[in-house]
Formats: structure tokens, C-alpha cells, sequence
């Protein structure tokens, strides 16, 4: 148990002698994920998270649940996640562990509709006109029009 402690020691004449220790406890192993990368768009594995912990005995192991548990083979920071929750677990040199979520989200889907056509009134008159409608995805949006070269 953590804390002073003092021994006393008397021999077979009746001579004493003492001995103290202080034994410390480590400081618990406390942590976050930062650095948080969310999929940049739906279906998408961009995704990435960092874990930083603080107290323990160094060094520290994790183990991220993307690829299996109980290995403990990962680094601190793992990439390459889909949408999802994500465990990791990380072990101190003494054995102590420390666990957190991280939960990597996606956009919906990118999705856009021609919602409004109005085509040339004579050959070359160049008075067509569109309107598209964007839902989805992530904002905001570029939009390019391409004239494929075609009239008539």
C-alpha cells in the first residue's frame, strides 16, 4: 500500500534498529482523443484520431480496436478509419489500462439535381439556362459548369 512505512527490528540481545520507506503510488493513467479527422465523405476511410494519456509508468502501449484487440501493437495515433466508434486501450509498463471512445463521423451523401432546364430558344443563342440543387456532402460547394462543345 502506498504510503510511510517504518520496520522495527530487535535482535535476540534487545538491540533495535528501524528502517522507513516511502512507497508511492503512480498517478492514474487519465486521457483524450485529439486530433480528431472525420471521413471527409460518405463511404470514405480518412478518417483519424489521436489518443494522448498522462500518469502511469511510462512506457505506454495501445491497442486500437480497428484491426482486433489485445495485441497492442498500434501507436498512439491511428488512420485509415471509416464512420464508426472506435476503442482504444492503452497499458502501462506496470499493466495499469486506460480506455476511451472515439466516434468518426461522415458526411451524407453529395447528391445533386438538375431541378430547373430551360433549353436554347433558336440554334446558337446561348439562352439556355440550369438550375441545380445540392443536398449532402459538405459545405461549401464549387460549383463548374462544363459546355461540352455539343449545340443544336
Amino acid at each position: 500500500e502506498a504510503g510511510d512505512h517504518l520496520v522495527w527490528v530487535t535482535d535476540a540481545n534487545g538491540c533495535t534498529e528501524q528502517a522507513g520507506v516511502a512507497i508511492t503510488d503512480p498517478l492514474g493513467m487519465i486521457g483524450s482523443i485529439i486530433n480528431i479527422q472525420h471521413v471527409s465523405c460518405q463511404g470514405g476511410m480518412d478518417g483519424k484520431a489521436t489518443v494522448q494519456v498522462v500518469g502511469g509508468t511510462l512506457p505506454y502501449e495501445y491497442d486500437w480496436d480497428n484491426d482486433g484487440m489485445g495485441d497492442y501493437d498500434d501507436g498512439p495515433t491511428v488512420a485509415g478509419l471509416s464512420a464508426g466508434f472506435y476503442l482504444v486501450r492503452v497499458k502501462d509498463a506496470n499493466g495499469c489500462k486506460f480506455q476511451t471512445y472515439v466516434d468518426i463521423s461522415e458526411p451524407t451523401a453529395l447528391f445533386a439535381e438538375i431541378v430547373d432546364l430551360s433549353h436554347e430558344t433558336c440554334n446558337g443563342a446561348k439562352d439556355g439556362a440550369a438550375t441545380v440543387n445540392v443536398t449532402g456532402g459538405t459545405t461549401p460547394y464549387t460549383y463548374e459548369w462544363i459546355d461540352s462543345g455539343n449545340t443544336g
